[in-house]
């Protein structure tokens, strides 16, 4: 099994998972590209009804913190399916400033801003912002399939955004769409294996949650006692800085940049790196990422403010890009240890002090990050966690990634279908 990225295991287990699917959908349907747009295709308004969501003009604290449900295209992602929570929430008084309309589940999400594509299906009634442009299915197509379908063609949907200051797809463009509709009994089929294989994926993702919890036992029994031996993040940071402002495009080549989707799912993703044409370093000397640098996202979606992961040195020279910080450390604290201390309740707990919330993003300042109080404990003792976490993804990956794993194979019958399905 091939693995990218930093390797690991759910990733691999992602990217198996996928040419499962992929490969299921290629024989069933054959491979459809969507920038085809042929003739005898159907267009996806004739088979589906678009909805648009809206957004409140000002960020009135009275229109947030309600019970509501409300996205934005930032709390997508491309391992996105169903979506049964959100990040915001907005009250009954903001839902009429901006007169939202209610989605129920099944609706397929298509975000329609940056990020252009990315798509989900809506789990629980919830709303949304204007970035998405939304489709309830008829009765000739499944949800499922269409989910599949947009997103094994980001690309094309990518290239139909209008606009000169943002780039963005209008509900007319979506619902002129062509898209190819199997009878309904074959897409059907297709969705029976699909959901199968998501429930594979989750079993493997429960294995993979358990050593997860280990390392976080292990963590707090190692290092509570040292808890009280505070230092400031500045006494210990080399440095603490944003990248270098570089334009990325999309057909561009050279040496990689790391942009905000480098950190996805909390790895360092070597497939998600971007280009500007540098073919030359020198300007970019001071940007160059070493192993054990870490980099912290401080401008996104408010849930993913704080991520902080480790360069190990994956693909390198790699420069450091716009919108993540990189932090260099002294020989005092281990980078393996501030990793895992950034995922604990009290680093956490500081970065909700220090955030600032607009309507779409959330970010902290690079001054104050400087002011985290972090405990330092002992050398030794730092270096026997990282001994205890080197073994512990040895394990995972061999109860996770081998090809046997039961886990990973086992055929099993019946899923729940959450009301998702159109029939």
């Amino acid at each position: 099994m091939a693995i990218k990225g930093s390797g690991s295991p759910m990733e691999a287990v992602d990217e198996y998972f996928d040419m499962l699917i992929k490969s299921r959908f290629n024989e069933m349907f054959e491979c459809i590209d969507l920038s085809a747009q042929k003739p005898d295709w159907i267009s996806i308004g004739e088979v589906g009804t678009i909805l648009t969501g809206s957004t409140p003009k000002t960020n009135e604290p009275s229109y947030w913190d309600g019970d509501l449900k409300w996205i934005a295209p930032a709390e997508l992602t491309s391992e996105s399916f169903i979506i049964n929570d959100t990040e915001r929430k907005i009250t009954e008084e903001g839902r009429k400033s901006c007169s939202l309309n209610l989605l129920e589940p099944g609706v397929v999400l298509l975000s329609s801003r940056a990020p252009i594509g990315k798509v989900a299906i809506v789990g629980s009634e919830m709303y949304c912002n204007q970035g998405f442009k939304n489709i309830k299915c008829g009765p000739k197509l499944n949800n499922v399939f269409l989910f599949v379908l947009l997103k094994n063609n980001t690309e094309y949907l990518n290239s139909l955004g209008r606009g000169a200051t943002f780039k963005e797809i209008s509900a007319k463009i979506v619902e002129n769409i062509r898209i190819p509709v199997p009878p309904i009994e074959d897409q059907n089929r297709f969705v029976d294996f699909f959901m199968q294989v998501d429930k594979s994926k989750a079993i493997v993702q429960k294995c993979i949650d358990k050593y997860d919890l280990l390392v976080k036992s292990r963590f707090i029994e190692m290092f509570n006692p040292f808890l009280k031996d505070t230092k400031y993040l500045s006494d210990v940071a080399i440095f603490l800085r944003n990248g270098a402002n570089i334009k990325q495009e999309k057909s561009a080549k050279g040496y990689p940049i790391t942009r905000i989707e480098t950190l996805a799912n909390g790895v360092f993703n070597i497939d998600r790196l971007g280009y500007a044409d540098i073919f030359n370093l020198d300007k970019y000397e001071g940007y160059i990422l070493q192993p054990g640098d870490l980099l912290i996202s401080h401008i996104n979606s408010g849930i993913y403010v704080g991520k902080t992961v480790q360069y190990h040195g994956e693909n390198a020279p790699i420069i450091h890009g716009m919108n993540l910080l990189c932090l260099r450390l002294n020989d005092e604290c281990s980078p393996t240890f501030f990793e895992y201390y950034m995922k604990t309740n009290d680093a956490r707990a500081y970065i909700k002090t220090i955030t600032k919330q607009s309507v779409n993003q959330a970010s902290f300042s690079v001054s104050d990050l400087k002011k985290m109080p972090i405990p330092i404990p002992p050398k030794d003792v730092q270096h026997s966690f990282e001994l205890f976490l080197k073994q512990v993804d040895k394990s995972k990956f061999v109860e996770t990634v081998e090809p046997d794993h039961p886990a990973v194979f086992q055929n099993i019958h019946g899923f729940p279908s959450f009301g998702l399905i159109s029939t």
